[in-house]
């Protein structure tokens, strides 16, 4: 299976969304006409292995979309649930699945690996337990536990995309780890907002941190409260989106710079 630095860096790989209650719905749907369907198929192997495992994607991409959280890359979907997923899943439930989606990828791909008919028996019944968790998830999930699940997966893809090194920011400053291409978004911010009780109350140190948009004061986080000013900055900076945005193309290693002077905007 690959892993989830690589599937972050990846084009068709894991990337945020908007969540999508209405597509998260059609995918469950999906899932469960599958397991309708199921029957029909019992006497061939490779179909009954091929849907069976996809009653384990659509019930998983359910959840996805639901969190807002889109993949093209089936074995990066899966990743996704082993690493961010492990509040809802158990160990079992990623095997269950990776076995589903290695006897269909043989079975279908490769006439010279043979699958016992064991496997298919235990993902074809598995794959059904999978879907009524999957729904219960669903069913429960909180905002803040789908807010926690984007928070880590924009921790993992900006620390694989950008690092901090030395700099003029207080000592520090930000650099590209891959290429990036103009328009692409390069570093996210993670804003906390703060009444003027809390502004008030922080260390002198962390107010060098804040900056007013809109009439609304936010204490910015790493990485991009070590995005340091330029006059010829590579990127710009997208208060709407909170990130900031190639202007041209970055190399690996170059620092990322910002024109400052834009921050407090009203």
């Amino acid at each position: 299976m690959v892993s989830l630095k690589w599937c972050l860096q990846h084009k068709d790989g894991l990337r945020l969304i908007e969540p999508n209650k209405n597509m998260s719905d059609s995918y469950l749907g999906m899932a469960e006409d599958s397991i309708l369907a199921l029957s029909n198929v019992a006497r061939s192997k490779i179909w009954t292995a091929t849907m069976s495992y996809y009653i384990f994607y659509y019930s998983l991409y359910s959840l996805m979309l639901r969190i807002g959280v889109k993949c093209e890359i089936h074995s990066c979907s899966i990743a996704f649930m082993k690493h961010c997923l492990r509040e809802f899943y158990s160990e079992g439930d990623v095997k269950m699945m990776e076995k589903a989606f290695s006897a269909r990828n043989d079975l279908q791909y490769y006439a010279d690996r043979p699958v016992e008919q064991k496997t298919i028996d235990e993902v074809k019944a598995y794959c059904k337990v999978f879907f009524i968790k999957t729904k219960d998830i669903l069913a429960s999930i909180s905002e803040n536990q789908i807010d926690k699940i984007r928070k880590e997966l924009q921790k993992a893809q900006y620390t694989n995309e950008v690092v901090i090194g030395k700099g003029n920011m207080f000592g520090k400053a930000v650099f590209a780890n891959r290429d990036f291409k103009k328009g692409e978004m390069v570093v996210k911010y993670h804003l906390k907002a703060l009444t003027k009780e809390e502004f008030d109350s922080l260390p002198q140190e962390e107010k060098n941190f804040t900056h007013r948009h809109f009439g609304v004061i936010y204490l910015y986080s790493s990485p991009e409260r070590f995005v340091n000013h330029s006059s010829n900055p590579n990127t710009i900076q997208d208060i709407k989106h909170r990130c900031d945005i190639a202007k041209r193309d970055i190399k690996k290693g170059e620092e990322i710079t910002t024109d400052a002077r834009k921050d407090e905007i009203s």
